[in-house]
């Protein structure tokens, strides 16, 4: 199964509800709480029946009108989560979602950006009725899918619900939902079977004809745990004394699991108990699976027999072809096979992995191929798939798996370690992206072989977009031209980035011809790679360059291209098309349309927002405190003025922005009617700056030595210091002189 063109491959199973059984308790009072609210949220911790009400619920109403989403660990990204929910809603409305797909493969922003807005007016258009089913949603952690399921909740058209079921409340605003009366919530003592419902199942269903005082002492001491008394009934369909069982049984022990698994696994034959345990070193079985893991044979046979016998063995779809042990039914197995041969353990995950790898199912094959011990094997695999698991916007999968390799194994393998830097940079955590650089450096120098200067340049290209991000062009463009010296012709994927973050880092160093020169040699090393996102930011910043120089024909042309990539690709709200309004912007100010710069650095501001690139966010800025300032806008020039220099605050070397924003401050200054050296803002550090800003107010040093948590000592220092720089004598005087620069 495949979700539009991305190359993304989709587990038919996890979008189809759950087969349900005809032994059901039927329990009308909680169905008919489904049947109302926005969202439907079902919390509760395992075995408490959730997935059972919500499917036997689907059943009464019509699978058609319902998209159900099995989740799972690997769901943790939002790529793949939101791929997986438009193929679930294809399901039952095949007509949709295509172009919400194509969005979101193709652009790298955050899924409410764009294929969201698209997936809720296609749904809206659609007017039939439709449930959206989010099954186990506890698995999901990862901040920007809850951001964009909160997003899908808050703009449900009128004719959509969702229903979630989950362990822990997922980080959703509840309240203010609940307030609102669109949440409906189903909590575990909701779903706690009463004492007659727990007869229907025990007595009616299961026919095991407990007495009611039994029954009661049972239900008592299970607390109406549902997957308890499922377990309790299969120990007690064999103990020759049920009232001596129920009376030592204890629903509230924590080792009542380990008990009842020993009860249960006891009764099983010898051949079924062997092929369960060792069947168990995996999370969803099917028959040729198990045949391959277990070197059994008839696999499919024997699942569909055990599922008609034992309320363990899940089956994930309605031809019964894929199954899953419950939760706390398989963890059990997977002790008793560490208990019975634990030295048979690795042999199984590798048989596992073979033959999930044969099957296209690579982040399971990486997993098993590491529980099994070959973590040099699994090194090899992820430095094989990691780029094809990166373009499918798996990060988080590509992160999970090197966790499960352990930071060990991933120090010691310069690969890893260039992986695992460019993980940092993919999920935003730009911070921890020295650290992996100088590892990589360091596993670099216990190599002698070939690869060594290649793997060297390629740590040397990532700290240059690293130094970039942080704000510091020149040493972006020392690391960028070490690595081309090491090795001019190094074709990993992180140079395609690179070189385009070297000639951007050259314009705002001032080296125009250099930069030029460079972006327009990276645009077909760019283009050959097939990043469209490098190409995009290398013509905005060619496009700003000749803005610069005046020439209007070839800055649009320029920025003509980057545009029609971003609309094409899907990078139209990307943070790295900001260069491209900007010298939009920059054309129309020089023709006097300011009107039309104003939106074009609004939407340069806003995109730049979005990103990690400081330096552009701060030019941004300034270039719209300039259209405001010609535009009569003072006060509104003045406080983008002060956000720019707070943004540069944050830079280690801005480069050519820093006199930018001092001139603008200059312009400011004499707008205001003032006579002021650029060099007084210019000498002020960024702390001057801050404390400066807050002279104005009513707070006295010692408040402002707290609110900055330094002493006061600091502060009276640093405002005798500002009073040097400002050439003035007093509180009062250094107040007037900031408003005279733009700074108050």
């Amino acid at each position: 199964m495949r979700a539009g063109t991305s190359g993304f491959h989709l587990v038919a199973t996890k979008v189809t509800p759950p087969f349900n059984r005809a032994e059901l308790v039927p329990r009308p009072g909680l169905q008919r709480l489904l049947d109302d609210g926005r969202l439907v949220l079902l919390d509760a911790p395992a075995g408490w029946g959730k997935t059972t009400l919500v499917s036997e619920w689907v059943a009464a109403h019509g699978a058609g009108a319902t998209a159900w989403l099995s989740l799972d660990r690997e769901d943790d990204a939002p790529v793949r989560f939101w791929s997986y929910v438009i193929a679930a809603i294809q399901v039952v409305r095949p007509e949709l979602g295509e172009r919400s797909v194509e969005l979101l493969h193709t652009q790298r922003l955050p899924p409410s950006s764009a294929a969201l807005p698209e997936l809720l007016n296609e749904l809206g258009a659609d007017g039939r009725p439709l449930v959206l089913v989010l099954d186990d949603y506890h698995l999901i952690a990862d901040g920007r899918v809850h951001a964009g399921v909160i997003f899908l909740i808050e703009h449900l058209p009128a004719n959509v619900r969702v229903f979630v079921t989950t362990r822990a409340d997922p980080p959703f605003p509840i309240a203010h939902w609940r307030v609102r009366g669109e949440l409906t919530e189903i909590r575990a003592e909701d779903l706690r079977f009463a004492l007659a419902e727990a007869g229907a199942l025990l007595n009616g269903l299961l026919r095991l004809d407990l007495g009611d005082a039994s029954l009661a002492s049972l239900h008592d001491r299970t607390e109406g745990w549902i997957a308890g008394l499922y377990l309790a009934a299969l120990s007690l369909r064999r103990h020759p004394e049920p009232e001596r069982f129920i009376a030592g049984f204890a629903g509230n022990d924590r080792h009542v699991v380990d008990y009842l698994g020993e009860e249960v696994l006891d009764a099983l034959a010898d051949d079924e108990r062997s092929f369960l345990v060792r069947a168990s070193v995996v999370d969803r079985m099917t028959g040729a699976l198990c045949d391959e893991v277990t070197g059994c044979t008839g696999s499919a046979a024997r699942l569909s027999q055990l599922e008609r016998v034992n309320h363990f063995l899940v089956p994930l779809d309605n031809r019964h072809e894929w199954y899953r042990f419950h939760q706390l039914f398989g963890e059990l197995l997977r002790l008793e096979l560490q208990h019975l041969d634990p030295t048979d353990v690795s042999g199984l995950h590798r048989r596992a992995a073979a033959w999930l790898l044969d099957h296209d199912l690579v982040a399971d094959g990486i997993r098993h191929t590491t529980l099994a011990g070959d973590t040099d094997g699994a090194a090899e695999l992820l430095a094989a798939h990691w780029g094809a698991l990166l373009q499918r916007g798996e990060s988080n999968v590509v992160a999970g798996l090197l966790d499960a390799l352990g930071t060990e194994a991933v120090r010691s393998d310069v690969r890893l370690c260039l992986i695992r830097a460019w993980m940092t940079i993919n999920l935003g955590n730009v911070g921890a992206l020295p650290a992996w650089i100088a590892a990589a450096e360091l596993a670099v120098k216990d190599r002698g072989d070939d690869d060594a200067t290649t793997f060297a340049a390629a740590a040397a290209m990532l700290r240059c977009i690293g130094e970039y991000l942080a704000g510091n062009a020149r040493a972006a463009i020392a690391a960028a031209k070490t690595a081309v010296a090491m090795d001019a012709e190094e074709v990993a994927p992180w140079r395609s980035v690179g070189c385009p973050v070297l000639g951007i880092s050259l314009y705002w160093s001032g080296a125009i011809e250099e930069s030029t020169e460079t972006l327009r040699a990276a645009l077909p090393r760019a283009e050959a790679a097939g990043n469209h996102l490098a190409v995009m930011h290398a013509l905005g910043c060619l496009a700003l360059t000749e803005a610069d120089r005046g020439d209007q024909s070839a800055a649009q042309n320029l920025a003509a291209r980057a545009a029609e990539i971003s609309v094409d690709r899907g990078f139209a709200d990307h943070w790295a098309i900001a260069m491209t309004h900007l010298a939009d912007g920059r054309t129309r100010l020089d023709r006097g349309d300011l009107a039309g710069a104003e939106r074009s650095a609004v939407e340069a501001v806003e995109r730049s927002r979005r990103g990690l690139a400081n330096i552009e966010l701060a030019y941004g800025l300034v270039q719209l405190a300039d259209v405001r300032l010609r535009l009569g806008q003072r006060a509104d020039a003045s406080e983008l003025l002060a956000e720019a220099r707070g943004v540069l605050c944050h830079c280690r070397d801005p480069g050519v922005v820093t006199g930018l924003v001092d001139d603008m401050t200059v312009r400011l200054g004499r707008a205001a009617g003032s006579r002021l050296r650029r060099t007084s803002v210019s000498a002020l550090s960024c702390r001057e700056l801050v404390v400066l800003s807050m002279l104005p107010t009513e707070l006295n040093l010692r408040d402002i030595a707290a609110t900055l948590y330094v002493s006061i000592n600091t502060v009276k220092s640093q405002t005798r210091t500002i009073y040097r720089k400002l050439d003035v004598t007093n509180r009062a005087e250094a107040v007037e002189r900031s408003r005279q620069l733009g700074l108050a």
